[in-house]
């Protein structure tokens, strides 16, 4: 937000060392595939909301996705290797493949519990606000989604403005 702000690229090259020992020890915890696990007295907090919880959730993916990207652009403006970008596309495919489910035109909160169909609003909106999806597939993710009364509602304050942003940047207000 800091360098977003000023332009500051010196900060962030002063920073560079602390963010990636952040980033590194964050991968540090992947599973074997890439992905974020909840490992015992681990507490991954997305909303109080109808959610299907599980050790591999959609919401955490998608920040590490957004995470990699970030590491990217910030690696080139320490004009250091960009090892990062390809994690993310990498790590899209593989959430493409087992979180979408064509016939409900949505992401799926996880794909490994024992409901593997349960649709919340919340990874939904992530994909839209931190543009994971295309327009065509944010689209589909508005009406199958974000107006469909059979998903459950976003019930705090906290991500109902998540929610209210989504549907800002999708020009449906």
């Amino acid at each position: 937000d800091y360098y977003m702000a000023t332009g500051d690229a010196g900060f962030i090259r002063t920073m560079w060392p602390n963010i990636k020992a952040l980033y590194e020890f964050i991968v540090s915890r992947l599973d074997e595939n890439g992905y974020v696990v909840q490992r015992g007295g681990d507490w991954i907090f997305v909303d109080w909301s109808k959610m299907e919880f599980g050790d591999k959730m959609l919401c955490e993916q998608i920040l590490l996705w957004k995470a990699h990207l970030v590491m990217g652009e910030l690696a080139a403006l320490c004009n250091q290797e960009d090892v990062y970008t390809e994690k993310a596309s990498v790590l899209k495919e593989m959430i493409d493949r087992d979180f979408w489910n064509e016939e409900k035109k949505a992401y799926v909160d996880t794909v490994y519990n024992d409901d593997k169909n349960h649709v919340s609003r919340q990874p939904n909106i992530f994909a839209v606000l931190y543009d994971f999806v295309d327009e065509n597939r944010a689209k589909e993710i508005l009406e199958h989604v974000l107006k469909n009364d059979e998903v459950a509602p976003i019930t705090t304050p906290y991500f109902k403005l998540f929610e209210l942003m989504a549907f800002g940047k999708l020009g449906d207000m």
